[in-house]
């Protein structure tokens, strides 16, 4: 067993909610639930492997699956869904600044709509290592946003 399914059992032992996210998870198309299980397990990777990044819960918001850090809450939720295009996007806060950084960084490796949404390739392989860095800003948003001032 790899560390992240370790990871994911450890987080499922401890709530309901992880029913639930596996449930909605059922409901997309093959090829979206392998994505959004690719998905998961990275934002409990890099949670892990995060400094100062509150514990990861899981949960429903307006109907997406989402990630929130608690304990402390360090970060702003990232959520995860089908887009208008039938791909499936990450989103965060728009009233974040995440959008902009996440731009500045990766202005050619992603699409981004707004100030909320970036669309993901189908194969996520190919900006592991962008999309983790983009997860790390959005779990620590609000602990760097303290640090800064």
């Amino acid at each position: 067993m790899s560390v992240v399914q370790t990871l994911i059992l450890k987080i499922k032992a401890k709530t309901h909610l992880s029913d639930i996210i596996d449930q909605k998870i059922g409901e997309y198309q093959t090829a979206h639930r392998d994505v959004l299980c690719q998905l998961r397990a990275l934002i409990h990777q890099v949670g892990a492997n995060t400094a100062g990044c509150g514990q990861i819960v899981e949960a429903l918001k307006w109907n997406q699956i989402s990630f929130l850090t608690q304990k402390p809450k360090s970060g702003t939720t990232i959520r995860f869904d089908k887009n208008s295009s039938g791909t499936i996007s990450l989103y965060v806060n728009c009233n974040t600044s995440l959008i902009e950084r996440f731009r500045h960084h990766y202005p050619k490796d992603f699409t981004y709509i707004g100030t909320r949404e970036v669309v993901l390739p189908a194969d996520l392989s190919v900006v592991k290592t962008e999309l983790a860095h983009m997860i790390a800003m959005a779990l620590t948003y609000h602990q760097n946003k303290r640090n800064q001032i």
